[in-house]
């Protein structure tokens, strides 16, 4: 009996013949083989007699026919790439792989053990040398059975990155050697040919570099002017071997070598990050102005030599300004002449530098003091008492930040603004604000006010302000009050006490005609008490009797509750004042329609039609 009777069957050909011995016999038991595919095939055969029972385990593992698989790796010289390779296990044991590697940068662990029933990875990595094309082969062999796993491998090197990426760090005008590893990684002694695009570096044109060796390679940093330099420093070897001759000139060593062409071009480079700073400064000069000003510095420069010097000229600060060019005659001394303006205030640091390509760079350290602002002082405002009057001041903002201003104004009675505190206002803009001037009294002394915006970033921005209140002379703008016939309209005039001081008002209301049809409806109209800036609502009353518009004028006279005078006006005592209100009265009339329709005008376009209506005038005053 078989327990695996699809795959093994009994025959008269023989396929492989196992001998079972008895006690007395020998015997042969032909067995028959198919498999279905590549795989591992495990059997228990089973042999019964009357007095025996014989068990037999037979597993019978088939390998492929033998396919090649290709692998390919492209990576820069000198730099590694991994690929994962994988090997499926589909059987029941796990595998011991040995592995077999040929080809020149390509390497990989000597053995694997792959595992039952799942895939395992072999780590094979490509290092080229050098732009080059290499191929090879690997071999996974499971020792277990001798079946063969066999890869075709080709790998490309390109163009190689660089080896290291240097940060080097020197000063203007002085000099600096770094030392640079340069490695072979050849079977060679190489000869590199040494290259940079950076002409503040220097040093030797060739290096020798025996082979699966390094040497250090020392290279000269002197630039002439601070900056930072990006470029790259190339090794190219030229593929000839290198010749080692004595003192008499023979070579050492019998005959050279014939060229190698593959280590023609072989290249090693560096990338390169050069920081140059600079020297220490000539001198330190402080420099202080108010914020909204400007002063002049001036540096003297001295050329000592036979020639005239040309001198390029940087300025470090925003709030810096000058010639970009300063030429100085032979044997003599210029002023170079800058102007600072600052934007805000507080300390900072300036320079200003000077360079030409005979004495490299030289440089000026500047100590910037932005100091407060000195006040600006407004022009003078004036208004008539009861009235007000505007200017508008300009707040500029010359940083690159929104700028916050606290607003300050102790005298708001006579003096406000269009807005509210804190005052934004935009980077690099200018920001426009209404002053308003509302006098309390006759002439300037008690109009005198500072306005005051506070920043951080420009400190204290005041603006010194005066006014002069001057008397009313023009009458208020016109009122108007409709009221239909033989009825009453009604207004009210609110009148404020302009002034700081307690008043006694009077009020009257006259009429250019008929004075019957206005009133007003005030229980006491002479030494009405006012307290400073307090409001009187003075009603009027309008009824007309004939259709006809009315001129009414109401005045509201005012002194002081103490008797004392205003402040003298061109030398004269003024006692009261006046406030005039005029008020046009519009009597209305209403038609009552006694026709059963509405009048209609019908018309043709671009056509005209005339048509006659008549209408009662009542209560229309005659003529």
């Amino acid at each position: 009996m078989c327990s695996n009777a699809r795959q093994i069957t009994t025959a008269r050909r023989v396929k492989n013949a196992f001998s079972f011995l008895s006690y007395l016999l020998q015997a042969e038991l032909p067995i028959d083989f198919t498999p279905d595919g590549v795989g591992h095939y495990p059997c228990d055969l089973t042999l019964k007699a009357s007095d025996d029972v014989r068990l037999y385990r037979i597993e019978c593992t088939v390998i492929p026919s033998g396919s090649v698989a290709e692998l390919r790796f492209t990576t820069p010289a000198h730099t590694p790439v991994k690929q994962n390779v994988p090997v499926v296990n589909q059987t029941a044991d796990k595998w011991l792989l040995k592995a077999d590697i040929t080809g020149s940068g390509f390497t990989g662990p000597r053995s694997m053990t792959a595992h039952a029933q799942s895939t395992s990875f072999y780590p094979l990595t490509f290092t080229p040398a050098f732009e080059s094309t290499n191929k090879g082969q690997l071999k996974l062999m499971n020792t277990a059975d001798g079946m063969e796993h066999t890869f075709s491998l080709v790998g490309v090197g390109e163009k190689p990155l660089a080896l290291e990426h240097l940060v080097l760090h020197c000063t203007a005008n002085q000099r600096k050697t770094v030392s640079i590893r340069v490695p072979n990684v050849t079977n060679q002694r190489l000869q590199y040919h040494v290259s940079s695009d950076l002409p503040i570096i220097t040093g030797a044109k060739t290096i020798s570099v025996l082979s699966l060796q390094e040497e250090t390679f020392d290279v000269a940093l002197l630039s002439r002017r601070r900056g930072d330099y990006s470029g790259a420093l190339c090794f190219v070897a030229d593929g000839k071997p290198f010749i080692e001759v004595d003192s008499d000139g023979d070579e050492v060593g019998g005959p050279a070598p014939p060229p190698t062409p593959d280590l023609e071009g072989y290249t090693v480079w560096y990338s390169l990050e050069v920081h140059v700073l600079p020297a220490p400064c000539i001198a330190s000069i402080p420099v202080s102005c108010a914020y909204r000003s400007a002063t002049e510095v001036d540096i003297p420069i001295t050329n000592p030599g036979s020639s005239e010097l040309t001198l390029q000229v940087a300025l470090q600060g925003d709030e810096l300004h000058g010639a970009n060019e300063l030429v100085v005659s032979p044997s003599s001394t210029e002023q170079y002449r800058l102007t600072y303006q600052p934007l805000s205030v507080g300390i900072k640091s300036g320079s200003v530098i000077f360079f030409s390509e005979k004495v490299g760079e030289f440089w000026y350290d500047l100590q910037l003091d932005g100091m407060t602002a000195e006040p600006v002082t407004l022009s003078p405002m004036q208004c008539e008492l009861g009235r007000s009057s505007t200017q508008t001041v300009s707040l500029a903002n010359p940083t690159g930040d929104p700028l916050l201003l606290e607003i300050q104004s102790p005298n708001t009675h006579n003096y406000s603004l269009n807005t509210k505190s804190p005052l934004v206002v935009p980077p690099k803009s200018t920001e426009d604000v209404l002053l308003s001037f509302t006098p309390s009294a006759l002439g300037r002394d008690r109009h005198v006010a500072e306005i005051v915006f506070v920043s951080e970033k420009l400190g204290t921005l005041s603006y010194n302000v005066s006014g002069s209140g001057l008397m009313p002379r023009r009458e208020e703008p016109l009122l108007q009050i409709c009221a239909a016939l033989g009825l009453t309209g009604t207004t009210v005039i609110p009148f404020t006490n302009p002034a700081d001081l307690s008043v006694m008002a009077t009020v009257r209301l006259t009429a250019e005609s008929d004075a019957s049809s206005w009133s007003l409806l005030l229980k006491t109209a002479s030494d009405i008490a006012l307290s400073p800036h307090s409001t009187l609502y003075i009603p009027i009353n309008f009824k007309p009797s004939v259709m006809k518009a009315e001129r009414g004028r109401c005045s509201v006279e005012i002194c002081c509750a103490n008797g004392e005078a205003w402040n003298a006006v061109d030398g004269t005592p003024v006692y009261k004042l006046h406030f005039h209100y005029p008020i046009d009265g519009i009597p209305e009339y209403t038609l009552p329609c006694t026709l059963k329709k509405q009048p209609k005008v019908v018309c043709v376009a671009n056509s005209r039609v005339e048509e006659v209506f008549e209408a009662p005038l009542c209560a229309a005053e005659p003529g």
